[in-house]
Parts: C-alpha cells; sequence; structure tokens
C-alpha cells in the first residue's frame, strides 16, 4: 500500500471514528511546534480540550501532532489554531495543508503541488530557527556583560577590575541594579515562551520544562532583586544576587531549542530525499517491487 492510499484510508477512519461521536463532528490533524518536552503534550490537550465544541484531542510528542475531533459548528480549525497559538506553541500545517507565512492562507499539497508544501514546511522550520537564534544572541548580548559584573570577589573575572585598582561598594551596588534592568528585557523577550507555557501548564494543573525554566529563572531573579535592596532579610554574607543565573540559563535553554529545531528540519529534509531517491518507490520499497510481487 502506498502513502497516498494509506493517508486517504487514515482519513476515512478518523471520519467514522468521529461521525460516531456526534452526526456533526469531524477530524482535523495540526502539526505543532514547540514541543520541547513530553509534558507539553498533556498541556496542549487540555488547551484544545477547553474549546467548545470540541470532544476529544490527542497530541503525540513524537510526531508532534494533534488530531482532535470537534463539532465542525461550534469550533472551526482556525479556532483550534487561534487557541494553540494562545498559549505559545505553534501550527505548521492544518491537515496537510502548510501555513504560510501569513498565518493564515495554507496550501493544499494535492491541489498546489505537493513540492510546493515540502518547501513551505522546510521554510517554517528555518523561520522557528532564526527566530529562537535571535532571541538566543539577545540573550547572550547581555549574559556576558551581566556575568563580568556578578562576582566582586573574582577579581580576574570582574571587569572594573580591568580598568581600576579598587571598587568602591557603592559601584558594585549600582553595577548590581543595572544587572537587574538589564536582565528583565531577557526573560520577557529571550524566555516569553516559557512563562505562557508554564501559565497554560498551570491553568491544566500540570507541569512541564516551561514550568521549571520560569519558576528558576524568575525566582533567581526576585531573589536577587530582594537581596539587593533588603539584604538584612537574609543571614549575614547570603546575601547575593545571582541575575546572571536567570540570563545564561535563558539562553543556554532558548539556544537548545534553536538546535533541536535545526535538527529536526535536517531530518525531515533528509527523509523526504531518501522518499525520493531512484529505485525507491513511495513507500520505500524497491522500484522493481511495483505493482506485484519479485518475478
Amino acid at each position: 500500500m502506498d502513502t497516498v492510499s494509506s493517508t486517504t484510508i487514515s482519513a476515512e477512519g478518523d471520519r467514522t471514528h468521529a461521525g460516531h461521536l456526534c452526526p456533526n463532528c469531524e477530524t482535523t490533524r495540526l502539526s505543532l511546534e514547540g514541543l520541547h518536552c513530553s509534558t507539553c503534550a498533556p498541556t496542549v490537550e487540555g488547551v484544545l480540550k477547553e474549546v467548545p465544541g470540541v470532544h476529544s484531542a490527542t497530541v503525540s510528542i513524537g510526531t508532534g501532532e494533534a488530531v482532535v475531533i470537534h463539532d465542525r459548528r461550534a469550533a472551526q480549525p482556525e479556532t483550534l489554531v487561534r487557541a494553540v497559538e494562545a498559549h505559545g506553541y505553534g501550527v505548521a500545517s492544518v491537515d496537510g495543508r502548510m501555513l504560510l507565512s501569513d498565518g493564515t492562507s495554507v496550501v493544499d499539497p494535492t491541489e498546489a503541488g505537493e513540492a510546493l508544501a515540502h518547501d513551505e514546511e522546510t521554510a517554517a522550520h528555518r523561520r522557528e530557527y532564526r527566530r529562537l537564534m535571535r532571541k538566543f544572541w539577545f540573550a547572550a548580548a547581555i549574559s556576558v556583560p551581566v556575568m563580568l559584573v556578578a562576582y566582586p570577589e573574582l577579581r580576574w573575572l570582574y571587569l572594573p577590575y580591568a580598568f581600576v585598582d579598587t571598587v568602591s561598594d557603592d559601584t558594585i551596588w549600582l553595577l548590581f541594579v543595572i544587572s537587574g534592568i538589564a536582565t528583565l528585557p531577557v526573560l520577557f523577550y529571550s524566555g516569553r515562551a516559557f512563562f505562557t507555557g508554564a501559565w497554560a501548564a498551570f491553568r491544566h494543573q500540570s507541569a512541564d520544562m516551561n514550568t521549571l525554566i520560569a519558576l528558576g529563572t524568575s525566582a533567581a531573579w526576585v531573589y536577587s532583586t530582594f537581596a539587593l535592596l533588603l539584604p538584612q532579610l537574609f543571614p549575614e554574607g547570603t546575601a547575593e544576587p545571582f541575575y546572571d543565573i536567570s540570563a545564561v540559563v535563558t539562553a543556554l535553554v532558548v539556544l537548545g531549542q534553536a538546535l533541536e529545531t535545526r535538527a529536526k528540519g535536517q531530518t525531515s529534509q533528509a527523509i523526504r530525499k531518501l522518499d525520493r531517491a531512484p529505485g525507491q518507490d513511495r513507500a520505500g520499497g524497491p522500484e522493481r517491487f511495483r505493482g506485484g510481487s519479485p518475478g
């Protein structure tokens, strides 16, 4: 059985199953972006199930696909896409139709050509990679100077010692204040997806990687601010700011997500090239077996 036939049978099975739930039910498949941990899947499932008219939603972290059975009168595919995107995740395609960069138009591979759909899928991976790398470089550009003024006890690392022999306590305090202010854009720009994802997980009484990163980076920032402004609340010698932790952790996690996105894109391209290789049919079998058994 070739790929097209398998897809057709799968779609027919989806429609049959949806028809059992309600006469106006249909099945929509969403290709998702931003699933970077196993607990992201139940979070997105919960988001989709909250949409009025949705009867069931299943998300596979392995394929990055959501299968949603919904009443087409109450919930359109566009509604499902908006719900997913509102919680910090992305949608690359709907029922095999690739979403274009404007976020509204779609390309149906059966009508506009499969090659164009593949090109748009590759472009989507590249856009996601470039977006994450922009966030990484922004975070890195702030993390480096913040680190260089984070540890005044380390003379070889503390940047002011490159220009002066002694640094006053007031100067150290002022540099910490500047670091705290500079770190905020890193949290809210480079790390925005962590907080939106953590909020979505919290609303569904769960926790995921976004929760871990959001809690860790925000706790480091809040602790540092209290240690800087109200040091008397802490035991003597423990009130030390750690703004660099917030910035560096955010930068490194975003970099990891960017590399993961690039690897997924390269894997998809390699699979498509293998599928189109000479001597292979659409199902990946040897060309000499097409149309029957070997003779």
